[in-house]
Order: structure tokens, then C-alpha cells, then sequence
């Protein structure tokens, strides 16, 4: 369809230029002047025929500047490669002579060459951006919306999963936070009602009483037969191996004894609390039992007290009382 409408285009034109072309033949020298500078004038200000000339323009000095550069480069290097051959004769000045020509004939013959071709796909260029300069501006604002839609999505999606996602955080921590709490206050009534478990306090009591028993008499032990051992070196040391070995004897001792006693009062404390009903009830029975055995005693005596009163009172014919 766009071709088609090229070639309507180039007949309408041609036909227009076979027109003013027979008109200009049927009137005078000044008139023919006169239209040959206005269509001059209306050909210039015409928008196709500027957007043509600039992009020639454009092509011609951008190829030629690039191929001049090569040119000049590759002349230089043909230029002087031809010059060594004379080099003998010229004594060296055919080189650069030779560099000279060659780099000014390559510029010439690059820079032409190149700006030729650069003015005429520079034309076309321009041409063709002009002939359907509406379908590239419908690509383009296309490829615009396009790309403004995809950025749009884009957005939208960031902002969505950021959203999501500093929602999720936030629940998380809300639900982190929750059970922190639920075990700090956990670990605290668990570590209340441990240090109120009387158990556990008769345990750390008793613990406390049997370090303390254990370490002192550890200590009492462990420095007598630390002197003890110290006795023999005593005559070697002048007498200072005796407290020395005390001393050491003494921590080991006291060490040792708070240990054990620690272990020893915690285990009779904790058992002693555990089994306390059961203790309770035989200290109860054995009390039962002796308070029982007492008062048969105690009943048989006064029996036995009663009968030796009443023998000796029937032997002496009086009564008992």
C-alpha cells in the first residue's frame, strides 16, 4: 500500500514537472526567470527536500571524515612502502616523499569515495524517514506506550510485593515478639515456682549446709595431713615445707569436703523432703509402739507393786490399807 502511494507520488510530481516545464517554454526570458526562482524557492522551503539535503549533508561528512582518516593512514603506509624502493638512489628521501603523495592521494581518493557513499545512503536515509515519517512515529509512540505500560506493570508489582512482603516481616515479628513473651513469662512462673518449691529449698539448704560442714572439716583434714606430709622435708626447707603443705593440704581439703558435703547434704535433703510422710509415719509408729511398751511396762509394775502389798499385808494379819 505504501508503495503504492510512493509511485502515485513520483507520477503526480513528474507529471507537475512535464507541466511547468511545457509552460515555461510557451513564456518569455523574465517570466520564465521568475517561475524558475519560485519553484527554486518553494523546492527549498519544502520540508521533504531540507530533510533530504541535511541527511546527505550528514552522510557525506560523517564517511568522508571516517575515510579520509583511513585514507590518509593507509597512503601514508603505501606511500612510504613504495618510497623504500628508490631509497638507495634518493638517498632515504624517496620514504617520506612517497609517504607525503601517498597520504594526500589517499585522503582525496577515501574521502571522496567515502563522502559519496555517505551522501547518497544519507539521502535515502532521510528519503525514506520522510516518505514514512507517520508509520515511524506511530512505531515509536508505540514502542513508547509499550515500554510506559511495561514500566507501569513493573511498578505496580514492586510496590505489591514490597507491600506483601513488609506485611509478611511485620506478622512475622508481631508473631516472633508473641512467643518471646509467652516464654519469657513462662521461664518466669517456672522459675518461681521452683525457688517456691519447698523441696528445692529444702534441697539448696541442705546443699549449702553440707558445703559449708564438708568444707570446713575438708579443710581441718586436708591441712593436718598436709602438715603431716610436709614434716619430712621440714629439715631441708627450715621448717617452711610444714605450712606451705598445710596450706595446699587445707584447699584441697576444703575444696574436696564442700563438694562432697554439698552433694551428701543436697541428696539428704532432697531425699529426706521426698520421703518426709514416710519418714513421719514410722517416726510416729516407733513412738506409738515405745509409748505402748512404756505403759505395759509402767502397768506390770504397778501389778507387781500391788501383789508384793497385798503378800505383805496377809502375812502380818493386818489390812492393806
Amino acid at each position: 500500500m505504501a508503495a503504492a502511494n510512493v509511485n502515485t507520488g513520483v507520477k503526480a510530481k513528474s507529471q507537475q514537472a512535464l507541466t511547468s516545464v511545457k509552460t515555461l517554454a510557451t513564456i518569455t526570458a523574465p517570466e520564465k526567470a521568475l517561475a524558475l526562482r519560485k519553484s527554486t524557492v518553494t523546492l527549498v522551503k519544502h520540508p521533504h527536500f531540507q530533510t533530504v539535503t541535511v541527511s546527505t549533508a550528514a552522510g557525506a561528512i560523517t564517511f568522508g571524515t571516517v575515510g579520509g582518516a583511513f585514507g590518509c593512514a593507509g597512503g601514508v603506509v603505501v606511500g612510504g612502502a613504495v618510497g623504500t624502493v628508490p631509497a638507495l638512489f634518493t638517498f632515504g628521501t624517496s620514504i617520506p616523499i612517497g609517504a607525503i603523495i601517498g597520504g594526500f592521494l589517499g585522503t582525496s581518493a577515501a574521502a571522496v569515495t567515502a563522502g559519496t557513499t555517505g551522501a547518497c545512503m544519507g539521502g535515502a536515509a532521510g528519503h525514506g524517514a520522510y516518505l514514512y515519517r507517520a508509520q515511524i512515529k506511530d512505531g515509536a509512540m508505540k514502542v513508547r506506550m509499550i515500554t510506559t505500560d511495561k514500566a507501569n506493570k513493573f511498578t505496580v508489582l514492586v510496590t505489591t510485593t514490597t507491600t506483601s512482603t513488609k506485611k509478611q516481616i511485620m506478622q512475622h515479628a508481631m508473631a516472633t515478639k508473641g512467643k518471646l513473651a509467652t516464654l519469657a513469662s513462662t521461664a518466669s512462673i517456672k522459675t518461681k515456682e521452683i525457688a517456691n518449691n519447698q523441696r528445692v529449698q529444702v534441697t539448696a539448704a541442705s546443699a549449702a549446709g553440707g558445703a559449708a560442714v564438708g568444707g570446713v572439716g575438708g579443710g581441718a583434714v586436708g591441712a593436718g595431713a598436709g602438715a603431716l606430709v610436709g614434716l619430712p622435708a621440714a629439715l631441708f626447707t627450715f621448717g617452711l615445707s610444714i605450712p606451705v603443705c598445710a596450706t595446699v593440704g587445707g584447699a584441697v581439703g576444703a575444696t574436696a569436703g564442700a563438694t562432697t558435703g554439698a552433694a551428701a547434704g543436697g541428696a539428704a535433703g532432697y531425699t529426706g523432703h521426698k520421703y518426709k510422710k514416710e519418714i513421719s509415719d514410722n517416726a510416729r509408729s516407733l513412738f506409738g509402739k515405745a509409748r505402748a511398751r512404756t505403759n505395759q511396762i509402767t502397768a506390770k509394775a504397778v501389778d507387781s507393786v500391788s501383789h508384793a502389798k497385798r503378800v505383805l499385808v496377809g502375812g502380818t494379819g493386818g489390812t492393806s490399807e
